[in-house]
């Protein structure tokens, strides 16, 4: 194990940095400050889920790490309205998309369920920025840790990291962990 390394039963990670939270208030170029205190290990973990095979494992990851902390897994999946479209396009279009998002949180958080941890979900909707919703909610709910899956439903095969992992990782107020 390496400088505050930590061991779970069927994993080993470093942390490297103590005060890896960062506030929301933005410095001069436009990044955030860090200021807060991290946890270890996380009382409560986000996943944010978007159907893709990434982010389910994702999920069981968490899940996993869940069970061997006793930490609250909370999953979420960010819903993107279109911002310019007439409301009843709009009320149509958030009430197709969360009625498959609120099908998939439930039968995942079933699976969670099954390692005996405590589970919830929330579907969060937002016309701006999938990227600000996760990490907003994450925020909201004080959360320690976000796991989120390498790629996306989009995919793109060869991409390290796809678009909305890689703005977590960069913006997010507290450690994420992307899985693959």
């Amino acid at each position: 194990m390496g400088h505050n390394g930590i061991q779970f039963p069927l994993f080993e990670f470093n942390v490297y940095a103590h005060s890896n939270c960062l506030d929301p208030r933005n410095d001069e170029r436009g990044e955030m400050e860090r200021n807060q205190e991290t946890t270890y290990p996380p009382h409560r973990i986000l996943v944010a889920l978007d159907g893709s095979d990434f982010s389910l494992r994702a999920a069981e990851y968490a899940s996993q790490l869940a069970a061997s902390t006793k930490a609250k897994v909370t999953l979420v999946h960010a819903v993107l309205v279109p911002p310019m479209a007439s409301d009843e396009a709009t009320l149509m279009v958030k009430k197709e998309l969360s009625s498959k998002a609120e099908q998939f949180l439930k039968n995942t958080a079933k699976e969670v369920r099954s390692n005996s941890v405590d589970v919830d979900w929330k579907i969060v909707e937002t016309d701006s920025s999938v990227v600000k919703a996760i990490i907003e909610y994450a925020d909201s709910i004080h959360a320690g840790l976000i796991v989120t899956g390498t790629r996306g439903v989009s995919g793109y095969g060869k991409m390290v990291l796809g678009s909305v992992a890689a703005g977590v990782v960069g913006f997010a107020h507290c450690p994420v962990l992307a899985v693959r």
